[in-house]
């Protein structure tokens, strides 16, 4: 619009220097056509006629040009080489207030405009330009005076004092030669835009005061980190800036944890959740944590802006709860700008997401009045207003309702903004919501309720089982006293009979005595293994460092003639060295390869593996010893079975043994934290997997067993 004003203007000034051409053809035809005065009043009487057309002209041209400046938004002034006011457009008249007659004529700087404001311009100006520039209407001009297009903020002031901030343009007027005739300029108001920055630097202010902010690159070094950051990690910026959040971390979180957080935001995903950090000094303390990626135009992230507030005390509060779940929302922090009345001037976008209204819906009105329903609390709603009256801070958390109903809460933070006066100028209220973590924390209570009952249940079961002990430990003292002692009464007297009388007896009493001496043994063999059974964890020794290599080095020993006469091959990885009872490994051990060498396929040598590999779960390392052979194999719905005590799968015409030796492996693995089970197939052979945690720390229960031993 600027441009085309001009170009009439140009347009005006072409015809008006036409017009002046013409005058002076006249002038020297008037002269030397004296004589001819028929001829020269008749070319008069014409020229006179195209003088009124190039008037007519000029009049609409000047009418169509005082329309559009008059409907531009913008106040257009205009003035001579002296700052003397010669136009003054409509727009002018209803910024400032006065009307064209009042101030045309006038000069520019002595009406409008702040004389201090004026001096000041002048004195950088000078230095600017390098030249002596003198507070008054010179200020305004000298860069359009050097052919430039001045265009600076200044402060306007109305017929009625008031004041508000404009971008004024000024350019310079010329003629057909190019000569300066005057200035134009051109203001427009700014007072919606400046109120928009200070807003910003109010929402910036309050989250300035209310959360920890920092920004990563892609790599996740720290670029820029806000004073909140430094007070709760009691770092300086300088240690800060170039490292990573790794400078924080606590160890509380799992590595899947961040691997997941990174995965998430890499994919330029929003990130929220709970993390427990460490200050400097050791400390701990807690974040909610909300980190957005920025993007580039392939949509990849090149830097994270995270937004965290301090929840340490809150944490600390719900200790009782364990509150140790993550909060999966993608909504970002709701922003509500008030006035100091309480009423909504400005919300973000995550306020209609988080609310469901619109900003439109919701300036003037307090946010209390359409967002707190019947089931808010109202010792909450009056914390609130009591902190508002006394214009300090406020933090809580507080039941709010969604435009359709829904109730959900939010994590809110108020705080007062002042103006440079120290006066009340906004409240910044900054909103986290929390439904899910608030229903978690009611799922927590019901699982901490449920898990009370159980730990009730868990008491009796253990008092049970204590009794269960006793009674066992009774067992084992009778097995070892009172059962073995008739049994060697019944095998020395079965052993004196052979050998006295074996001639005296028919073949029948023989059969029968062989029968008695057989079943005898049978029994010792089963009352040791019963025995052995109840010591699993009665005469179960303290775990140390154990090397299992060595352990099945002495196995393999123990076993050399019988590997010599199945023919048997055994390989073996290395083992690792975990904290275990020594005399169990060995147990276990022993045990399963003799099972390996005696349950073979018939003329086929035992070919037996012992394979080791470490694990890692739930941030432990664990070791699983796999025994494979190459034997008869078992029916896999079997595997429970042969882990229970006297279970067989075969006759002991078939197979030596009591049932008893997998049960007894089983309860060792289990009191090391471990586990023990089988895959097989028939006459595919069987695989031991015996998996064990490399460092291991006894359960109390366990701990109490392994010390009331000596009670026994």
């Amino acid at each position: 619009m600027k441009n085309t004003q001009f170009s009439e203007i140009d347009q005006l000034q072409q015809h008006i220097a036409t017009l002046e051409q013409l005058q002076l053809i006249y002038e020297q035809e008037s002269l030397r056509k004296t004589l001819q005065l028929e001829q020269a009043l008749q070319a008069l009487h014409e020229q006179n006629q195209y003088l009124g057309q190039i008037s007519q002209q000029l009049t609409e041209l000047s009418t169509f040009q005082q329309a559009i400046l008059d409907s531009a938004n913008f106040a257009i002034i205009s003035t001579d080489l002296q700052g003397t006011i010669q136009s003054f457009n409509v727009s002018a008249e209803r910024l400032l207030g006065y009307r064209a007659v009042e101030v045309v004529g006038q000069v520019t700087p002595a009406i409008i405009h702040d004389s201090q404001e004026v001096r000041d311009r002048a004195e950088r100006l000078s230095v600017e330009l390098n030249t002596p520039i003198e507070p008054g209407f010179d200020v305004f001009v000298a860069k359009a005076k050097r052919g430039h297009v001045s265009e600076e903020e200044w402060t306007y002031i109305r017929k009625d004092g008031t004041r508000f901030p404009v971008v004024l343009s000024i350019t310079a007027i010329r003629n057909a030669h190019q000569e300066i005739t005057g200035f134009l300029g051109i203001a427009k108001d700014i007072t919606a835009q400046k109120q928009a920055e200070r807003k910003l630097q109010d929402i910036n202010v309050a989250l300035e005061q209310t959360a920890i902010v920092a920004i990563t690159d892609a790599q996740g070094v720290i670029t820029f980190a806000n004073e909140k950051f430094c007070e709760i990690s009691q770092y300086q910026i300088e240690e800060l800036i170039g490292k990573t959040h790794q400078i924080v971390n606590s160890g509380f979180h799992s590595r899947q944890f961040f691997t997941e957080m990174w995965r998430t935001i890499a994919q330029g995903k929003t990130w929220r959740g709970e993390i427990k950090n460490r200050a400097k000094d050791g400390s701990a303390y807690w974040v909610d944590t909300t980190i957005v990626p920025f993007l580039d135009a392939q949509g990849r992230p090149y830097q994270y802006l995270s937004i965290r507030t301090d929840i340490t005390a809150k944490k600390v509060a719900e200790a009782e709860l364990q509150t140790l779940s993550l909060i999966a929302s993608k909504t970002d922090n709701v922003a509500i700008v008030t006035d100091p009345n309480g009423y909504i001037e400005w919300t973000n976008d995550g306020f209609h997401r988080v609310t469901g209204y619109q900003l439109q819906e919701v300036i003037g009105r307090k946010p209390g009045s359409f967002l707190q329903g019947p089931e808010t609390s109202q010792t909450t709603v009056e914390a609130i207003r009591q902190a508002l009256a006394q214009e300090v801070p406020f933090a809580g958390e507080i039941l709010n309702y969604h435009k359709d109903g829904t109730p959900y809460w939010i994590l809110l933070q108020i705080n007062p903004i002042f103006d440079e006066s120290g006066r009340l100028a906004h409240f910044i209220a900054i909103e986290s919501e929390i439904t899910q973590r608030k229903q978690m924390e009611s799922d927590l209570q019901k699982e901490v309720e449920e898990r009370q009952r159980a730990a009730q249940e868990l008491h009796q079961l253990a008092e049970q089982l204590e009794i269960s002990n006793r009674e066992l430990q009774d067992f084992a003292y009778v097995s070892s006293h009172d059962l073995q002692e008739p049994l060697r009464k019944i095998q020395a007297f079965g052993d004196r009979l052979k050998a006295t009388c074996q001639d005296s007896l028919n073949e029948k009493g023989q059969d029968y005595l062989e029968r008695m001496l057989n079943a005898a043994s049978r029994a010792q063999v089963l009352i040791n293994d019963l025995l052995d059974f109840s010591r699993v964890t009665t005469k179960g020794q303290p775990f140390e460092a154990v090397n299992l290599t060595e352990i099945l080095e002495g196995v393999l020993s123990d076993l050399e003639i019988r590997i010599e006469q199945t023919a048997a091959t055994i390989d073996c990885d290395p083992l690792p060295i975990i904290e275990a009872d020594a005399l169990q490994m060995r147990q276990i051990l022993q045990n399963l390869l003799s099972n390996a060498l005696k349950f073979r396929r018939e003329d086929i040598a035992p070919k037996i593996q012992v394979r080791s590999q470490i694990l890692t779960q739930d941030n432990q390392d664990w070791c699983e010893l796999r025994i494979i052979d190459n034997g008869i194999g078992f029916d896999q719905k079997y595997t429970d079975r042969i882990f229970h005590i006297f279970q067989r799968l075969h006759g002991r015409g078939s197979y030596e043994g009591t049932g008893i030796g997998l049960a007894i492996c089983r309860k060792i693995a289990e009191r090391h934290g471990g586990t023990l089970t089988a895959e097989s197939q028939p006459d595919q052979g069987a695989t031991f997997i015996f998996t064990l945690p490399m460092q291991v720390t006894p359960t109390s229960f366990r701990n109490a067993v392994i010390e009331g031993d000596d009670d026994a």
